[in-house]
Parts: C-alpha cells; sequence; structure tokens
C-alpha cells in the first residue's frame, strides 16, 4: 500500500474548446470564440496528500493542494462597432494566480465503526483580490488616462467533517 496519493491535471483554452466550446456564446454580437473575462487560457493543479501508516502518528494523513492560474482577461474583446482591441483602451490583464489548500485529517476505530475526521483550510494564503491599472491611450486624444482591472476572491475558509462507515 502507498501511502502517497497524488492528482495532478493540466488544461489549455484549446483543449477544452476541442470537447466542448463553453467560452463562447453565439448570439450574432461577435462573441463566437472569443475568451470571456477571467477565463485563464491555462491553468494546472496538484493534490499530495501522505497518511502515516504506523507510529504515533499512525492513522492520521496531511495534504496540500496548489492550484495554478495563467493570466485571465479583464475584459472580452468583443467588436460591437464601438469599441475594438486595436484603436481603444482597455482594462488590464489579471497576472497568474496560485491558490493553495491544505487538509488534515484522523481516521480512528471507536467500536465497531470507523470515523474519518477531516479539516480543509482552502486559500491558505488568503489571498482576496487582484488589481492591474494600465495607462493606455484614449482614441481621439493625445492623453494617457488610467484603465483599473479589479476582481475579488473568495477568503480564506475552513471546513470541518466527520464522517462514519459501519
Amino acid at each position: 500500500y502507498d501511502p502517497w496519493w497524488r492528482y495532478m491535471g493540466f488544461t489549455t483554452q484549446q483543449a477544452l474548446e476541442a470537447n466542448l466550446d463553453e467560452s463562447s456564446v453565439d448570439f450574432e454580437a461577435g462573441v463566437k470564440g472569443v475568451r470571456l473575462i477571467d477565463n485563464p487560457e491555462h491553468s494546472a493543479n496538484m493534490w499530495n496528500k501522505y497518511t502515516f501508516t504506523d507510529g504515533r502518528l499512525k492513522g492520521w494523513d496531511i495534504g496540500l493542494g496548489i492550484n495554478w492560474f495563467g493570466s485571465r482577461q479583464a475584459e472580452a474583446a468583443i467588436d460591437n462597432g464601438l469599441r475594438r482591441r486595436v484603436t481603444g483602451r482597455f482594462r488590464a490583464d489579471f497576472a497568474q494566480r496560485f491558490v493553495v489548500n491544505t487538509a488534515l485529517g484522523h481516521k480512528r476505530k471507536i467500536g465497531r465503526a470507523t470515523w474519518n475526521f477531516r479539516l480543509n483550510i482552502n486559500n491558505l494564503l488568503d489571498d482576496r483580490k487582484d488589481e492591474r491599472i494600465v495607462y493606455t491611450g484614449i482614441v481621439g486624444t493625445s492623453t494617457g488616462a488610467p484603465a483599473r482591472s479589479l476582481v475579488y476572491y473568495n477568503p480564506r475558509s475552513w471546513q470541518f467533517s466527520v464522517g462514519t462507515k459501519f
């Protein structure tokens, strides 16, 4: 029995589009095939859990997970006749982002039942927002103006659960 449990994945926008194109909607407005706001082109994740099988820590397990999201658009490049990416002023893209999650668990037999106690902590680093400001020109003027992109994320959270098998 291998006490290490691992999970890894990698996704590209092109791979998703090959199976089911959820990133575009065609309602005759020029959005078909356009990557939508806050949708990274690439992402990857890894989860690793170690279960102690002997000694004083027998029955305990610890886990660590990391999610990576590539840079994301803050504004969709849709040409509706009023704004064009090549001539208009657009918001800055969001930078890549890492999210760290962790877990601690204990499995114990009490009577005839096996109990599993688990504490999960999501967004361990408490990354709450991303803000980018770029200065770009406005069509028809010679001045630069700030274009701000702002997104909020879920704060650090925890979940304690108890399960049993009998």
